[in-house]
């Protein structure tokens, strides 16, 4: 079985972390407010985009601004990989921080009640966020601080001298 490698873990992050908080909550909040009012959606700047532009226009507007979000870490990364743990747990925070959201809209609209309380979701995911970004910072390091120290056994000028001499 192949082993993923850490770009393949990112790659396969990136792309939930913009199904979930772009996609997955801005469907939902779609239905939300479409099956509830505006007023259902907890956010005032997306209720006010959706009340101006219409609820399609605020859907793209989630997406939009979502991956925008999202990629900017990986914009900012550096070549070394020293950064790559760091930039899975966020990413990993975006993505269970949609899935959140998501299902606690899709309560919303299924019961009519509220389970979880909006606030609780944020207040989740910011923490998440924190915590999962320093693990990853932590990660990194280790791994940084094991690649410093560790060298191959014969570098490559020593392995030539050995097989030509």
């Amino acid at each position: 079985m192949k082993q993923l490698t850490a770009s393949e873990v990112q790659f396969f992050l990136v792309i939930s972390a913009i199904v979930a908080f772009g996609f997955g909550d801005g469907i939902t909040a779609v239905m939300l407010m479409h099956f509830n009012g505006y007023v259902a959606e907890y956010s005032a700047v997306l209720r006010y985009f959706a009340v101006k532009n219409g609820l399609i226009a605020m859907f793209f507007f989630k997406v939009i601004t979502a991956t925008i979000l999202i990629s900017i870490p990986l914009f900012a990364q550096k070549k070394d990989g020293s950064e790559t743990w760091k930039i899975n747990g966020f990413l990993l925070a975006f993505t269970l921080g949609g899935a959140a959201a998501t299902i606690g809209n899709l309560g919303v609209i299924i019961t009519g009640r509220v389970f979880v309380q909006p606030e609780t979701v944020i207040i989740s995911f910011i923490l998440l966020l924190a915590v999962l970004v320093e693990l990853g910072d932590i990660l990194d390091q280790r791994v940084m601080k094991l690649r410093s120290t560790t060298r191959a056994l014969l570098t490559e000028e020593e392995w030539i001298e050995v097989v030509y001499s």
